[in-house]
């Protein structure tokens, strides 16, 4: 289950946008939680199955970035994420 303080949509494909209300911390265990439960394997009747993602997450301390500008970055977080085989990428705080 989901803090209170997040909020989650598909944004199309097998894309997802998740946002975090609180500081950095949070963030990243929200987003090291939904890595570990989206790549838990499960069974199907074909067989085991086990997905991966990649996560890229960026944060803001204040209100000069725009919405477009963290969509931005968090899309070049995920690619490197995906890139790296690490399924994870924090990028820099602006």
């Amino acid at each position: 289950m989901l803090p209170s303080e997040v909020l989650i949509a598909r944004l199309g494909g097998d894309e997802f946008g998740v946002i975090v209300y609180g500081n950095r911390n949070i963030g990243t265990d929200v987003a090291l939680a939904l890595r570990a439960t989206c790549t838990y394997p499960f069974t199907l009747s074909v067989g085991d199955v086990q997905v991966g993602v990649s996560i890229g997450s960026v944060t803001t301390e204040g209100s000069t970035t725009t919405k477009e500008n963290l969509l931005k970055r968090a899309d070049a977080a995920m690619y490197e994420a995906k890139r790296s085989g690490t399924g994870f990428v924090q990028a820099p705080t602006i």
